[in-house]
């Protein structure tokens, strides 16, 4: 079981072993070299495989049916990020055989094939003693559409908007018990979402959407509010979704540095000196920024700028810097970052 990487570097981040019947095993925190030599076990555990045959409504086998097995959470010795994403394609029988899946994880199936309903199941918990999850026959749902139309506050039709779509079909949760429901939510927004842009008329369709309840959330770019509905599928006579997306008034402005030197990655909240809409946006490589969807109001900006690498190589930092009093509309703010004096 022995084996010898020759030419490693210490500056990678991450090592990892594979093998047949074993769950890729990863190691973020790396030793330090003894004598130009760097000792790294692996412990590998024995794979959880997923079987199944997948099938619509009727009872009919569907086949070239795309299915995976996904799961994530943030746990283990390095707590950071632990991610399963195995899939395949289902074979002439409609059936699939995935492995290398983690024991401990909890897991959800999802299954794809154009002309069906998009469906996500959440799958049992493995009980520890079987390393195989028998699933039998999982049903792709019938297909249907969403179809809507985003619209500003004047009734003009918003082009190019990103729409996007939260939620999964009614019986998600048919083949597990709600326990196993419970740890699902970080794997979601990997596989209980769908996006779709509005076209030259603001009109926008997403197809294969199976029966459910659903969300669909539009945000203008450099805008904070998002402008949601809560939708059911299918809808009645093909029912067409309109969303009012607020243009409203907008900020432009540029972040300078009163040293000379490169504007650092900024933020710039911009919030309503009373009631009103606010906003929060990142700055142009050349420090410019433009908020919208804003009140008629007054507003405070507040910048928050990140130092680089070379910025802390040679001890540049920057402090919030706030400018009050600026009415919406205004297309001439200029904000100078405080730069942090060095105390030594």
């Amino acid at each position: 079981g022995e084996y010898v990487y020759p030419g490693f570097s210490p500056g990678h981040a991450q090592i990892a072993a594979r093998a047949e019947g074993y769950v890729t095993c990863e190691r973020n925190a790396l030793p330090d070299a003894a004598h130009s030599e760097m000792r790294i076990d692996f412990a590998l555990t024995p794979e959880l495989r997923a079987r199944g045959r997948i099938v619509d409504e009727a009872g009919a086998l569907v086949i070239d049916a795309y299915v995976a097995v996904a799961g994530s959470d943030f746990g283990g010795e390095s707590e950071l990020q632990r991610h399963d994403w195995r899939s395949m394609f289902t074979s002439e029988r409609g059936e699939f055989d995935i492995g290398g899946l983690r024991p401990e994880l909890h897991h959800v199936l999802s299954v794809r094939r154009a002309g069906f309903g998009a469906a996500v199941y959440d799958l049992p918990t493995s009980d520890g003693a079987s390393r195989v999850l028998e699933l039998g026959d999982i049903v792709l749902p019938r297909a249907h559409s969403l179809r809507g139309i985003v619209v500003d506050e004047y009734e003009r039709a918003v082009t190019r908007q990103k729409v996007l779509v939260r939620g999964t079909h009614a019986t998600r949760t048919r083949y597990a018990t709600p326990e196993d429901s419970v740890n699902t939510g970080l794997i979601d927004s990997y596989v209980a979402e769908r996006t779709t842009f509005s076209d030259s008329s603001g009109k926008f369709e997403i197809a294969d959407i199976a029966a459910g309840s659903y969300r669909i959330e539009v945000q203008l770019d450099g805008a904070h509010d998002v402008a949601d509905v809560a939708v059911l599928v299918p809808r009645a006579n093909d029912e067409v979704i309109k969303i009012v997306l607020v243009r409203g008034l907008s900020i432009d402005g540029r972040i300078v540095v009163g040293d000379g030197g490169a504007i650092p990655k900024t933020y710039v909240s911009v919030d309503p000196e009373g009631a009103g809409r606010s906003a929060d946006v990142e700055c142009a490589l050349d420090g410019t920024f433009h908020a919208v969807g804003l009140s008629d109001t007054s507003y405070t900006l507040s910048a928050y700028a990140y130092p680089s690498d070379e910025d802390r190589r040679v001890g540049r930092s920057f402090l919030p810097t706030r400018v009050s009093a600026v009415a919406a509309g205004r297309t001439d703010v200029v904000i100078e970052l405080n730069i942090a004096a060095l105390v030594r």
